[in-house]
């Protein structure tokens, strides 16, 4: 695991409230390997009750509902609120490719989900 490798990594822990152990980055070679991964990890951690950080903020009062459970009531303005519905997979598609792109240095429209961690942009 390289230094970008581990950017990566430790941005999107930090993102989505997930952990990255080294058997999670074994064969990941493309983008879209690195999402399903991702995506793995994020649909375990709402299943183990706690919301992942994807900037998900109450439909009422917009307030951010970061750590808190799956389901319940916003502390601000009390709406009823279930997470499940509300993160797809976009929206862990898009932070992913845009955490690439940043650490790469290149523009979040040059990372598509084939794109070659190492060969294409110069991971590792």
């Amino acid at each position: 695991m390289g230094l970008e490798d581990l950017e990566i990594a430790l941005d999107l822990e930090k993102e989505f409230g997930i952990r990255f152990d080294n058997q999670d980055w074994r064969g990941v070679v493309t983008v879209g390997d690195l999402f399903d991964r991702t995506q793995c990890l994020v649909k375990q951690r709402i299943v183990d009750g706690v919301i992942c950080s994807v900037g998900i903020a109450c439909k009422k009062c917009q307030y951010v509902l970061k750590g808190l459970a799956c389901k319940g009531e916003c502390p601000e303005c009390g709406e009823l609120y279930v997470i499940e519905r509300e993160i797809d997979d976009h929206v862990i598609q898009e932070k992913v490719i845009e955490i690439v792109a940043d650490v790469c240095c290149v523009k979040k429209t040059m990372v598509r989900l084939q794109s070659r961690l190492i060969e294409d942009l110069n991971v590792g």
